[in-house]
């Protein structure tokens, strides 16, 4: 069973739904869940960051200054220490840990130097409780009462040991408190809350607007589509909003165009051909009755006359055939190095033989030319253009080809002398199924496909066919790269 596709409209929603998700989902993660951690590294860094400081200037006579203001911008309680002696013992402090600091004791102050010393440094998270709280319990109490952990807050230590050039050690202490980071957690739990219902709606506002305006047109489209898919090649694509969507519609203007122009040369196809057929059919017919009912019709005339338009109807059945070849580009090139003046002369000979009291063949090159092609689909080339200047010679029986070589490519023309082709009918007269409408001037006219032909064979060798018509000479030319 084939599966139903989502609509455009509904799957650019969709995307837009998870994108609104994944921004709140990062929001609350940021804002509530890693939080704590975030605040902790800043407070850490701004530790690190101080005591870099204090190891740089560890000789100066204004470290106390150092310490103070590294203290006081970044919200800490500093202490230095010597080890191996009492000679050194300052402090720094924003006064909210100045007690705690410097009242700690002997064995405290030796923990954190043997904690220290084995990589330099170290870092702890504690709860530092008040004295008037020591003994709060929230069981003593009745309704919603702080939790235990509620006193000061939790403090965070840093400790880390210090050199000077003599190689004297110290022992630096800085200490900060945490703001308790759960009452901002939970504001902002409730902001978030508001926040997210308030985005949520606005989003999918957004995104059914933003789909809408996305998705229409490309519904437009699709739908005109449909309508040019039952045949009618009048419809309109409208594009609009989008450089993408006005290309398109340009695109299926122009497609829509050329299908209406194809269908009406298709049309134009079978009736010509119906018309070419009929006629040869018919007298294959009607000679081919009359020689079976009649003894003495049984002539060599008449059955020349059904040979010849035998002959009539494989040329054009061939005609339709070579086209659709060519056209599906099934057809393989068999590219050979020929001599162009060699194939030239030996095509005009035998149109010389067979038109040698209609038409004069006049053949002029500027130099000898050897080209690599399919010999055998240039000659068809040929035929094609000769043909076709015996079918439209009104005013003249000569006709001329004139070859050409210059910047590497080789050119023939094939002239010859009659009515003018109109400027309507001039740029399309190698467009497939096109056929003049003028009279042509024998009644054994093909079938309109010969120009198309010559076409879809010179693109398949990278060549190039034009024509031009002016002052009762018309030139059908084509060029082909020399190797």
């Amino acid at each position: 069973m084939k599966s139903k596709q989502e609509s455009i409209r509904r799957k650019i929603f969709r995307y837009f739904a998870i994108f609104s998700l994944v921004i709140l989902v990062f929001l609350w993660l940021f804002q509530i869940v890693f939080l704590k951690p975030f605040y902790q590294a800043t407070i850490t860094e701004n530790l690190k960051s101080s005591a870099t400081s204090i190891a740089a200037n560890i000789e100066s006579d204004d470290l106390y200054v150092l310490l103070k203001k590294c203290a006081m911008d970044y919200d800490l309680s500093l202490r230095l220490i010597s080890i191996d002696d009492n000679t050194t013992d300052i402090s720094a402090s924003n006064k909210a840990f100045d007690n705690y600091l410097n009242s700690l004791h002997y064995f405290e102050l030796y923990r954190i130097y043997e904690a220290a010393k084995e990589t330099g440094e170290m870092k702890e998270v504690f709860y530092a409780k008040e004295s008037i709280v020591d003994d709060y319990r929230p069981e003593m109490f009745d309704g919603q009462v702080p939790k235990m952990n509620m006193g000061k807050g939790d403090m965070i230590l840093y400790a880390r040991i210090l050199e000077d050039s003599s190689g004297k050690g110290y022992l630096l202490i800085g200490t900060s408190q945490l703001t308790p980071v759960d009452p901002i957690s939970n504001t902002l739990k409730i902001q978030l809350l508001f926040s997210s219902v308030l985005f949520l709606g606005l989003s999918a506002l957004f995104t059914w607007f933003i789909s809408e305006k996305i998705s229409n047109p490309i519904i437009d489209i699709n739908e005109s589509a449909k309508t040019l898919a039952t045949g009618n090649y009048d419809v309109k694509f409208k594009g609009e909003g989008y450089s993408e969507i006005k290309e398109l519609s340009s695109t299926l203007n122009y497609a829509a165009g050329e299908l209406k122009k194809v269908d009406s040369l298709q049309k134009e196809l079978i009736a010509n051909i119906s018309h070419d057929l009929r006629t040869p059919l018919t007298m294959i017919s009607g000679y081919a009755e009359m020689m079976r009912d009649i003894e003495e019709e049984r002539t060599e005339d008449n059955l020349n006359i059904i040979v010849e338009e035998t002959d009539r109807l494989s040329s054009l059945v061939n005609d339709v055939v070579d086209l659709s070849r060519y056209q599906s580009r099934s057809d393989v090139l068999n590219a050979e190095e020929f001599s162009m003046n060699e194939l030239i002369r030996s095509t005009l000979s035998h149109y010389e033989k067979m038109y040698q009291n209609y038409y004069q063949f006049d053949y002029t090159a500027d130099q000898e030319t050897v080209v690599k092609a399919d010999k055998l689909k240039i000659s068809q080339v040929l035929y094609n253009l000769l043909n076709n200047a015996i079918n439209y010679s009104v005013d003249s029986v000569k006709i001329e080809v004139v070859q050409k070589t210059e910047n590497n490519r080789l050119s023939v023309s094939v002239t010859n002398y009659g009515k003018d082709i109109s400027p309507e009918d001039l740029p399309y007269l190698f467009e497939r199924y096109y056929r003049s409408k003028e009279n042509h001037v024998r009644a054994t006219s093909g079938s309109g496909l010969g120009l198309s032909i010559v076409k879809n064979i010179m693109t398949l060798h990278n060549g190039s066919c034009f024509a031009e018509s002016s002052g009762g000479k018309t030139t059908f030319t084509f060029e082909l790269p020399i190797a």
